[in-house]
Order: structure tokens, then sequence, then C-alpha cells
């Protein structure tokens, strides 16, 4: 396309054809502006602000001729728009500016894909530099870095999110039908309520397992296993503090509950509704055979679907 005239900033282009322009940018041009007027003053100040005035004139975008974005958002669904721009009156109000890409991302993971049978939930953490009261960081990851902590639920086997809840210190907002619960036991149950009742498997670790939990999910015709933190309450009397010989297994049942302690280097405790104490040989890189418990094969095949998650993302 051949050039008109060009300006005294060299950057800016004037094509000759403004209807092409027009409808490929959504620009409308106005046609009064004198665009000779740029290159008649002999004063380069002059030059600046008369073609910089120009431009701005000529390029007016008008938002009717830009197509509509791909993410529509247009106000968050169902709440009221001085709701909506007002924090202490949001749902959210820690997360108000994001809660449509937020409540978008979520619907999105629920409708594309239906995970398997193995779900594990662990935590994430999205690096953040700016300036955020509830930045934090995960201590046992290794790396220490600042930034939005994520409870993540994940398909065990391909590391696909099926949903995810920002931690925002105590303005968490968690599902109303779990409020009587402790909150390690609220994040299970708000990010598993929708595979309550379906035959699912959840894999978790110590921070959020305990008896209460699992009865609860036993209730909902859902199983769950993972290690235990052995001073939790309602566990077999003296549990913690009884001593295993290295190698060994000593286990409880209660109902469809199975407390496990395993003695490998340290002691290890575990919690299963879908296990019993049964072990096999495991190959070591030792070349050694090691008798392992059935849940601890199990449980480090399945826990790592948010760490795969995150291995996929960065």
């Amino acid at each position: 396309m051949a050039a008109r005239k060009r300006s005294a900033i060299d950057s800016v282009y004037i094509p000759d054809d403004l209807s092409d322009s027009e409808s490929d940018f959504g620009f409308e041009s106005d046609s009064d502006i004198n665009f000779s007027d740029c290159s008649s003053s002999s004063d380069e100040s002059d030059h600046d602000s008369i073609n910089l005035q120009s431009v701005r004139q000529w390029c007016k975008i008008y938002m009717k001729n830009i197509p509509p974005s791909p993410v529509p958002f247009r106000g968050n669904p169902g709440i009221t728009v001085n709701i909506a721009n007002n924090a202490s009156r949001h749902p959210w109000p820690k997360l108000n500016k994001i809660y449509e890409l937020m409540e978008h991302l979520q619907r999105k993971f629920r409708k594309v894909y239906i995970p398997g049978k193995s779900l594990s939930l662990d935590e994430s953490l999205m690096k953040f530099k700016g300036r955020l009261k509830w930045k934090m960081y995960i201590a046992k990851k290794k790396e220490q870095d600042l930034g939005l902590k994520f409870f993540v639920l994940c398909e065990a086997e391909s590391g696909y999110i099926s949903d995810f809840l920002i931690y925002t210190g105590e303005g968490t907002v968690y599902n109303s039908k779990y409020s009587q619960y402790p909150v390690s036991t609220k994040i299970v149950l708000h990010l598993m309520d929708r595979f309550l009742g379906k035959g699912y498997c959840v894999t978790i670790d110590n921070f959020y397992m305990s008896p209460q939990l699992a009865d609860i999910l036993v209730t909902e015709r859902t199983d769950t296993y993972g290690t235990v933190n052995k001073t939790r309450k309602d566990l077999p009397v003296n549990f913690s503090k009884e001593k295993v010989p290295k190698g060994e297994i000593v286990a409880y049942q209660r109902g469809k509950v199975m407390t496990l302690k395993w003695q490998d280097k340290k002691s290890v405790c575990f919690m299963s509704t879908f296990h019993d104490a049964s072990s096999y040989l495991v190959a070591c890189k030792s070349k050694k055979t090691v008798m392992k418990p059935v849940v601890v094969c199990d449980y480090n095949n399945t826990m790592g679907g948010v760490d795969l998650c995150d291995q996929e993302m960065s």
C-alpha cells in the first residue's frame, strides 16, 4: 500500500485507503484534519505537538468496530453492579477484581473434561511480586518464592485441574454447607463437593487427613487415603507412642477406616478407606527388595497429581 505522506514522526504511517484500515482495526478517521500542517512549521516543538494531536484525532478507536472478546466478562453473574464494585459487599471481598475470571476458569475446567476415578489434592503456588497482604510461601516446597496460594484438585494420572480454591487467609470463602468443620476438612469437602457420591477416590496428605474426614467421605460413598499425623484426635489409643520394629506394620481397623503405622527409616502413618494392611515386595534403587504396604505404594503413585500439573505449567 503506497504512502500518501509521512509526518515528522517517522514511525507514524498514513495509508492511502483509510477504509481498509478502518475495517481492519476499528479506526475511524476525521476528514477535517490537515496533515500538511505537520511539515509547514520550522519549529521542532511545533512539529511534535501538531503531529501528536493529529495522530490522536486520526486514530479514534470506536468499540463498536472491535470484535467481541473471546472471554465475555460483562459483570459478575448474579451480582448487581453496585455490589460487584464494592469489595465490602462482594461475596469474595478479597477477590472481587478477578472474580469473573476465576469463575470462568472454574466453569471451563469442570465442563471440558471429566476426570478418572483417582484424584489428588494438594497446595500450589503462583508466583506474584506485586503488593498483596495475603502473599505467602509453601514451606514444604523447594522454592521459597512468595505468591498466591492455591488448593488444587487434580486428576492423579494426568495432572488435569478439576477445581481450585484461592487461599486468602481469614477471608477465604468456603462452601456454606461445611461451615461447621475445621479448615483442613472444609478445603477437601469444598473441592470434592461435586464428586461426592460418585465413587471417586482422593489422595491427600497429613495436613487434611483425619478420622473425622474419613468418616464423612465414607458416608458420601467416596474413598480416601494418605498420610496422617499421629497426634490427630480420635486415632487408636497409644497409636502415637507405639514402637514398631523396622520393616514391620501395625494396623487398626474401625469399620471401613484402616489406620496403619509402618517403620521404614522412620515411622510413617497412613489412613485409608480403600486398603487393608497387606504388603508386597518392591525393588529399590540398591537392587534390594523391600516389603512395603500397598497403601504406601499407591500413595506414591497418585499423590503427585498436583506436582505433575506444576511441571506442565512451568
